[in-house]
């Protein structure tokens, strides 16, 4: 009783904190750990020992080694601002299963707030020195114990995405899950597309059916930010399921992403982009959209009015040091109404020669078909 007592003393007019969490592995250790059942064990413990002012502050669904964790967070943040007086918890893991930080806060960061902290079912009183000193054990058989569950979990996907099935959680936009076969996507239905939804579609061998395993990974079991893989470790699978894109569709439209196209601003797609190149460095000729700014006047001040920037072209290695090619070019801007201009020209001028002598113009036009071969070559 004199312990009890003392201990309400130190917490006088400060709030005790029952915490608990429960994540999905903790759920397969059966009912003792639910949250009723934690909640109820914290209450019974605290009154029984008087302590008074009980706040609950629950993470439902988090893993121990994390420690974003929005009832743990709100907690820590009540402890800086003095308000909490002690802080109770079903055992070790629940506090996490990181030894490290778990000892931090159970040896460091309570004791310099003046926090009482108990673990009931291990034993642990901060106000007994003798009962703390199996605390690091306990601390580093919880951690071995998350870690333990990371491997096998892992060892259960790698089998799985082998054996070609699908080891994310939820199926790529558009499809959704076979109620029969949750291995596998039903297209019994149709869905409309949203814009990015159908970039990534365009981008995705799964549109093809095919099932892509290990695009990211993990690199410890503390981690919550996946990296992507390289390409030899990413296994496809093909034919898994029905495709919505034809795999030649597919094929084609990767090749067509590769080449950067540009809308005009009445929605008509640019002919030449991809088709104009550079005369002196071969690269390709962006194409620039005609444009509105405010006009200056001979001091550079604005004078009101509205100048039109006329669509033009410029080479794509212009001022393009940091390109990893090392190529640097000039502008060589020209506009594309002359584009079009040459471009009318020329048909109507082969138009011309093919009349004159239809022979001689296929000749001249294989002779130039070559030397453009040649040249890109180079």
């Amino acid at each position: 009783m004199n312990r009890t007592r003392q201990t309400t003393d130190k917490s006088k007019n400060r709030i005790t904190a029952l915490y608990e969490r429960l994540s999905r592995d903790d759920e397969l250790a059966g009912d003792s750990n639910s949250i009723v059942n934690q909640k109820k064990m914290l209450e019974d413990y605290a009154k029984c020992n008087g302590y008074t002012d009980l706040v609950h502050f629950t993470d439902d669904g988090y893993s121990g080694g994390n420690f974003d964790r929005p009832g743990w967070k709100k907690m820590l943040r009540q402890i800086e601002d003095g308000s909490i007086g002690a802080v109770i918890v079903k055992d070790m893991s629940r506090v996490g299963r990181d030894y490290l930080q778990v000892g931090f806060y159970t040896e460091v960061f309570f004791r310099e707030k003046g926090v009482h902290f108990v673990a009931i079912s291990n034993g642990v009183d901060s106000d007994i020195n003798t009962s703390s000193e199996f605390a690091p054990f306990l601390n580093i058989m919880n951690e071995w114990y998350l870690r333990d569950c990371s491997r096998k979990i892992k060892a259960v996907l790698q089998a799985k995405g082998r054996d070609g099935k699908p080891i994310t959680n939820n199926p790529p936009y558009g499809y959704i899950k076979d109620p029969e076969d949750k291995n596998r996507c039903d297209m019994s239905k149709p869905y409309e597309w949203a814009g990015v939804s159908v970039v990534r579609m365009l981008e995705k061998p799964e549109y093809m059916g095919d099932t892509v395993n290990f695009r990211t990974k993990k690199l410890s079991y503390k981690d919550k930010v996946a990296v992507k893989n390289d390409s030899d470790e990413i296994v496809v699978f093909t034919d898994t399921h029905e495709a919505i894109i034809d795999r030649k569709t597919w094929y084609m439209v990767q090749e067509l992403r590769k080449t950067k196209r540009r809308i005009k601003t009445e929605g008509e797609s640019n002919p030449f982009v991809g088709k104009i190149f550079c005369a002196d460095c071969g690269g390709k000729m962006h194409y620039r959209n005609e444009g509105k700014r405010a006009g200056r006047n001979w001091r550079g001040l604005p004078d009101g009015s509205v100048r039109t920037t006329p669509a033009c072209y410029n080479c794509g290695n212009y001022n393009n040091s940091h390109d990893q090619s090392g190529k640097v070019c000039c502008s060589h801007n020209i506009q594309a109404k002359v584009i079009d201009q040459l471009v009318l020209e020329t048909i109507q001028y082969a138009c011309k020669s093919v009349r004159m002598d239809e022979r001689a113009f296929v000749e001249s036009i294989r002779t130039n078909i070559c030397k453009l071969s040649d040249r890109h070559k180079k």
